[in-house]
C-alpha cells in the first residue's frame, strides 16, 4: 500500500532526508500545492521524485525556458513541508532551512540540497586547472552547514560570500572537496550530472595529491 502523501517526510531515513534538501533548494509551497521544477535534462530526476512520492501527476514540460515542474496539491503535505521552512523565496528569508533536521539526517539533507541549488566546477588560473564546490542558499542556513562539517568533517576552508542578498559558500582545496565528495557519496540518490562530474575531477585531484607527495 502507498504511503499517504502528506506523510511521506515523516520519521526521516536517508532517501527522505535527500529528498527534502533537493526541495529546500528546487521546490516551494504555493496555497496547497507543492511545486518542484528543474531544467528539462535533469527531466530523469524529476521522474525519481515522483516515483518516490508514488503519483500520478502530470510532469509539465516549458519550451521558452527549457524547464520541467510537476505540482502535487495536498494541504497537509504542504503544512508539513513548511515545518522545514520550506515556503515561497526561500533564499531570502531568515530561517535556516537545516535547523530541523536531526544531525544523522543532516548529510543525506545536505546532499539533495547540493544537487538543487550547488555546483562543482573547475577553472583556469595561473598554475593550471582547479576545482571548487559551492552551495547558494540564505545566511542561517550555510552557518548551520558549515556547523555541521565542523562537527562531524575536517574541513580546512570555507568561504562565506555574500552575492546581493544571497550567500554562497564555497571550497576550493583538493582536499575540502575531497572532504565533500565522502559525505555525498553516502547518499542513496545522486542527480546523474553532478555525480558524473566529480566522478571525473576526484581522480584528477587524487593523481594531483600523488604528484606533489612524491615532489615533496
Amino acid at each position: 500500500m502507498c504511503m499517504e502523501i502528506d506523510k511521506k517526510f515523516n520519521n526521516l531515513d536517508k532517501t527522505k532526508a535527500y529528498w527534502l534538501g533537493f526541495l529546500a533548494a528546487d521546490g516551494y509551497v504555493y496555497k496547497n500545492y507543492l511545486c518542484l521544477g528543474i531544467s528539462e535534462k535533469d527531466l530523469e530526476h524529476l521522474k525519481k521524485f515522483k516515483n518516490f512520492m508514488e503519483v500520478k501527476n502530470k510532469i509539465e514540460e516549458n519550451d521558452i525556458t527549457n524547464s520541467v515542474r510537476i505540482r502535487i496539491g495536498n494541504k497537509k503535505l504542504v503544512k508539513n513541508l513548511k515545518r522545514y521552512n520550506i515556503r515561497p523565496r526561500k533564499s531570502y528569508m531568515n530561517e535556516s532551512l537545516i535547523e530541523y533536521i536531526p544531525d544523522s539526517m543532516k548529510g543525506f539533507f545536505i546532499a539533495g540540497f547540493f544537487d538543487g541549488d550547488g555546483s562543482v566546477f573547475s577553472y583556469k588560473a595561473h598554475k593550471g586547472e582547479h576545482y571548487a564546490v559551492n552551495i547558494t542558499s540564505n545566511k542561517q542556513t550555510l552557518e548551520d552547514i558549515i556547523k555541521f562539517f565542523s562537527k562531524f568533517y575536517n574541513f580546512r576552508k570555507l568561504t562565506l560570500i555574500r552575492n546581493s542578498s544571497v550567500w554562497r559558500l564555497r571550497w576550493d582545496s583538493k582536499h575540502d572537496i575531497k572532504e565533500f565528495f565522502k559525505l555525498y557519496k553516502k547518499s542513496p540518490i545522486h542527480l546523474r550530472r553532478k555525480m558524473e562530474k566529480f566522478n571525473d575531477i576526484i581522480p584528477k585531484i587524487e593523481r594531483k595529491v600523488g604528484r606533489n607527495y612524491l615532489q615533496s
